[in-house]
């Protein structure tokens, strides 16, 4: 979904892509939580969740440096 929201020409048809991107992602961490649990015993699962949430959070991150190199590139043709 959210390649498409790079190719939507309708404000609403963002809305509604973003709506079905959170309604999917709002499974998605209970069930990895759920994976980290079942998979690591029980003296590395609060690192193991600490690596996961820290993957979230770099994400984000990221996303922001190379969003804004996208967006300059794209629009002001730098």
């Amino acid at each position: 979904m959210t390649l498409l929201m790079g190719f939507v020409k309708r404000y609403w048809h963002l809305l509604i892509l973003r709506f079905g991107q959170g309604i999917s992602e709002a499974g998605c961490t209970p069930f990895a939580v759920s994976l980290i649990m079942d998979y690591f015993p029980k003296e590395l699962r609060g690192s193991a969740m600490g690596f996961y949430n820290w993957g979230i959070y770099a994400g984000y991150s990221l996303s922001y440096a190379v969003g804004n190199y996208v967006t300059r590139a794209n629009i002001l043709g730098q």
